[in-house]
């Protein structure tokens, strides 16, 4: 943690989807962690309408474009 191994990672899974053609890529987190709310919107994921429930938790879904 701390070091961009995620960063770099998921960077360059977004990197080989668009190679592979897709124009937008989309994700979803548990509502109550901080972490990925904090981390996904720095990689330019913005979040999308209400969030929806799953279970006893409340899943925020996210998109961005490639």
């Amino acid at each position: 943690r701390g070091r961009g191994l995620g960063r770099r990672m998921a960077l360059s899974l977004l990197e080989g989807a668009k190679a592979a053609g897709f124009s937008r890529a989309g994700l979803a987190w548990v509502r109550d962690n901080p972490v990925p709310a904090r981390f996904w919107p720095s990689l330019g994921f913005v979040p999308e309408g209400a969030p929806r429930p799953c279970g006893e938790y409340a899943l925020v879904t996210a998109y961005r474009a490639l």
